[in-house]
């Protein structure tokens, strides 16, 4: 299992969101920002602790949580901080999971996964994305992946497709086989992410 999430700094950064009265009190805890506020500004934190539990609340579902939107229950809890890479422990309603975010001035790019995979090997892949519209986006984010994932396996670029279950859950197919990866993508603002794993652990920690 495996969850990941992407934020466009720029677009968020311009719109000042994080400013906003009450916007940081829903995000996160005091105690999950102290740490990170000695090297990064309380915007710049605030937005890297919402796509670290973006990512692990992806993973959440996956493992089969109950879909909910409560960011403070989904606590960050550091192991690392450098200028590049931010790394530790997310606790969520159903157990713990790794976490990571990559830091860039353009975007923050974060992932989460099991505890049982201490060291997994984490294919991901960064796309630009020029598409106007979220419709639009996912969309082209898709095609990209196709395209790329079928030059990588060997298939045919239209064989590849990705399908979502009622709980909106992505699966990788090669025409209607499911491939055995776990997968996550996401897209904001300018930019697509999509990370896989070979699939293996299907519990949280």
């Amino acid at each position: 299992m495996l969850g990941n999430d992407i934020i466009d700094l720029r677009e968020v950064l311009a719109t000042g969101q994080a400013k906003r009265p009450g916007f940081k009190e829903r995000i996160c805890l005091d105690m999950e920002l102290k740490p990170l506020n000695t090297q990064f500004s309380e915007e710049y934190c605030i937005w890297l602790l919402w796509a670290i539990k973006e990512s692990a609340y992806k993973y959440y579902i996956q493992a089969g949580g109950q879909p909910l939107f409560a960011p403070k229950k989904f606590q960050f809890q550091p192991k690392a901080i450098a200028t590049k890479l931010i790394s530790g422990l997310t606790h969520t309603p159903a157990g713990s999971v790794h976490s990571v975010v990559y830091l860039s001035g353009d975007y923050l790019r974060a992932e989460s996964w099991s505890m049982t995979l201490p060291h997994p090997s984490i294919h991901r892949h960064l796309y630009f994305l020029d598409a106007t519209t979220t419709k639009g986006k996912s969309k082209q984010l898709k095609y990209l992946i196709g395209k790329q994932l079928g030059a990588e396996l060997g298939y045919q670029a239209e064989d590849i497709s990705i399908q979502k279950d009622y709980r909106q859950v992505p699966y990788l197919f090669h025409r209607k086989q499911q491939l055995p990866y776990s997968i996550s993508l996401s897209h904001h603002g300018t930019w697509g992410l999509f990370s896989y794993l070979q699939e293996n652990s299907p519990s949280l920690g």
